[in-house]
């Protein structure tokens, strides 16, 4: 990791010209973006003729202030320091610039054959640039994710993950370190994390992200580390990046990979339960409605209001009602599906067991923004007398079903279940997706979901697993006998996306009831 990482970040533009008689600075600019943007301790990439007398590496730690013959000396009139170097050839030199240096500072080269004239540069407290893949300073950013594997289009970053962002000149750090020697882990032996003394943020896609850590990357002389929290967004693609540090923020045209957390579908359920005689089609005998807020994904029928029109096939017919099992003291009071006691016999292999239904709503409607996506589908259920209940369980497709996948452990899920009264045989309208008989939204209990190992079988034989999602009350509600509606989605949290991610119309036009296992 440590020489892929050197190679990286201390070697840019391999220089291979011939050494002159006399050494001679053309420029010296950051070693991110080729800039004359540096701050002190940043990385610098000095190119010019002259340098040396043959191609030289930094072996070890501390780095050397000489290699091949070849010395950078820096002063600002007051401090005069060699700078430590991680690489010469004839026509490059890259190295770190000393702490503490004011601006401006004069930077001479030093060889066998004489010293350059010096070449002064401007110093900023903060000059935070990206290092990028093409090693250009636009395009992709260099960054990893926790386990410490590139950031890429095929191994995009999802909301939620922690990212790492290699960094050059963020200025000064405590406790500080000298330029050239490797920086400490955290642990007693590897010596004190060297952090950012100033302010740093991170805005993603223009989503502010929480920022963990910031500061030297323990290890690596002048190269800088931040660890942030990718925000909730709903965009698939190449997101926009920015970092700030102090009152400085990095260069433009750069990007980073991003996914959404995928989408979450909940799925049917097959067992008529207590004299039900709802079933799954369209119009006034549907057992499934469906609210929403975009007519280009679900159609005209449920655009800001219940509607049991949800274009359902007549091959729905045997759909009983979205999933449910309801359990008082561990046992089980109500189940119109069969997945807890194994009894769902071919219903999850053949039709309608292959429908699932998009389900997704926003954690605080009037203040979601207008991009994020909200549909939910309610399932009908009967009691046929009071009943107890101090766990409900719904169920959600695997990770099969949508690409991306919906990750059931991201932090920003927002689970939610919700029951609402029948009146005219809908959903109550009582305003968004918050049920008037239960909402887990202010009914005190806790969220958990596991596998069910039991599978939905496609006509092609693939296999999309089935996954509990639980409601444990801390206090049990009683229902009275007579008729419900039941909801469970994942809430998008207020303020996420972004005015300018809209959500790509091939995934938007698959939200509908699907009609087999994609």
């Amino acid at each position: 990791m440590s020489q892929r990482l050197g190679r990286m970040f201390g070697l840019f533009l391999l220089g291979a010209l011939a050494a002159s008689a006399q050494p001679k600075i053309g420029a010296a600019v950051n070693a991110g973006d080729y800039t004359p943007d540096l701050a002190p301790g940043a990385l610098v990439a000095i190119f010019g003729s002259g340098f040396g007398t043959g191609t030289a590496y930094a072996s070890n730690y501390p780095l050397p202030t000489a290699l091949a013959g070849t010395s950078v000396q820096v002063s600002d009139g007051t401090t005069t320091a060699t700078m430590p170097l991680w690489f010469v050839s004839p026509g490059q030199i890259n190295g770190q610039l000393p702490y503490g240096l004011k601006s401006p500072a004069n930077l001479t080269v030093t060889t066998t054959a004489g010293s350059s004239a010096a070449v002064a540069v401007k110093l900023a407290a903060n000059a935070p640039k990206f290092f990028t893949v093409g090693q250009g300073g636009t395009g992709f950013i260099v960054a990893t994710h926790a386990n410490g594997s590139l950031v890429s289009r095929p191994s995009a970053v999802t909301p939620g993950e922690t990212v790492v962002l290699y960094m050059n000149s963020l200025g000064a750090v405590n406790p500080p370190v000298a330029a050239g020697v490797p920086p400490g882990d955290g642990t007693t032996a590897g010596g004190s994390l060297s952090k950012a003394v100033d302010p740093v943020s991170v805005l993603l896609d223009t989503l502010g992200s929480s920022v963990t850590y910031a500061g030297l990357a323990p290890g690596f002389p002048g190269l800088y580390q931040i660890n942030f929290v990718a925000p909730y967004d709903d965009k698939i693609g190449d997101a926009g990046i920015s970092v700030k540090a102090g009152s400085t923020t990095t260069q433009i045209g750069v990007t980073m990979p991003v996914r959404s957390n995928g989408l979450y579908f909940v799925l049917s359920g097959g067992k008529i339960t207590n004299g039900q005689t709802y079933n799954g089609v369209s119009g006034a005998n549907s057992s499934i409605a469906v609210r929403h807020n975009n007519a280009q994904a679900f159609g005209p029928n449920g655009l800001g209001g219940w509607s049991k029109t949800t274009g359902l096939a007549a091959s729905s017919s045997g759909i009983a009602s979205i999933a449910l099992t309801m359990k008082s003291g561990g046992n089980i009071v109500f189940d119109n599906n069969g997945l807890e006691t194994g009894a769902v016999g071919n219903y999850y292999s053949t039709l309608p067991g292959f429908n699932v239904f998009f389900a997704m709503s926003a954690l605080n409607s009037p203040t979601a923004p207008a991009n994020a996506l909200q549909g939910v589908y309610a399932g009908y259920f009967k009691l046929s007398a009071t009943t107890t209940v101090d766990q409900l369980i719904g169920y959600f497709e695997g990770a099969l079903n949508v690409n991306p996948p919906f990750d059931p452990a991201n932090i920003y899920n927002k689970f939610r279940m919700n029951i609402f009264s029948n009146v005219s045989g809908s959903p109550r309208n009582t305003g968004n997706y918050v049920g008037d008989v239960f909402t887990s939204d202010t009914t005190a209990g806790t969220f958990s979901y596991s596998a069910t190992g039991i599978d939905r079988v496609g006509t092609d034989g693939t296999k999309v697993p089935a996954w509990r999602l639980v409601y444990t009350l801390k206090t049990p509600i009683s229902l009275p006998a007579g008729e419900y509606w039941f909801t469970h989605d994942v809430a998008t949290p207020s303020g996420s996306g972004t005015a300018t991610s809209a959500v790509e119309s091939p995934r938007a036009l698959s939200l509908r009831p699907a009609s087999g296992v994609k």
